[in-house]
């Protein structure tokens, strides 16, 4: 494997995509300056609500030319991995279709980890398989993300300069299986990207 850094970008997102898309600008300009050529964001980087993110998916540029009326938050991804020179897994952003583009189903969208190579090319795309539903004892009580997401169904293995990358997100730590098949069809490097919640009910990205 090639020497390699890395960066792995924490923030806490709202409910607004603009001021979270440009704490993340920043906060990845800044780990690119410093010689990361690998960056991770986030579970939930570009917008976070207790309601889910129906309200703000997009549909999935399934062609790789991003528009940015219709898929706004997919084209800055690109833009960014291109002007900073940079690999780019982004985190998890809300996706109204599938990978094969058909729609997802139930207001629901796919909680979706794409990555992007240093010219701006999406390299692959992973939806969470797992999801957070689960009773806890914080201020909040429960999380039922099964309400506003549809769960993926494919593992993804990813190339990169460094080796093969095993892509997941949150709550599929939880099961060691997944990983399994990963390391099986060929993994490397394992990315697990979280979003969260403090016992006062509050998130961390």
């Amino acid at each position: 494997m090639k020497n390699l850094c890395v960066a792995a970008v924490q923030m806490v997102s709202g409910e607004s995509v603009t001021e979270n898309l440009s704490q993340a600008y920043k906060l990845l300009k800044e780990a690119a300056g410093r010689g990361a050529k690998l960056i991770l964001l986030p579970e939930n980087f570009a917008h976070f609500s207790d309601k889910g993110s129906f309200s703000v998916a997009e549909p999935f540029c399934i062609s790789g030319k991003t528009n940015t009326d219709r898929q706004p938050i997919q084209h800055v991804l690109a833009s960014w991995a291109e002007e900073l020179g940079i690999w780019l897994v982004a985190g998890s952003i809300p996706l109204l279709e599938r990978a094969d583009g058909s729609p997802t189903e139930g207001k629901r969208s796919r909680s979706a980890c794409l990555l992007f190579g240093d010219r701006g090319t999406l390299m692959a795309r992973y939806d969470k398989i797992h999801l957070f539903d689960v009773e806890v004892e914080d201020a909040t009580g429960s999380y039922r993300e099964s309400a506003s997401i549809e769960p993926g169904n494919e593992p993804c293995v990813a190339t990169s300069p460094w080796g093969a990358l095993g892509l997941s997100i949150c709550f599929d730590l939880r099961f060691p299986e997944l990983y399994r098949q990963l390391a099986i069809a060929g993994a490397e490097i394992f990315w697990c990207q979280q979003h969260l919640p403090t016992p006062q009910g509050g998130h961390t990205g």
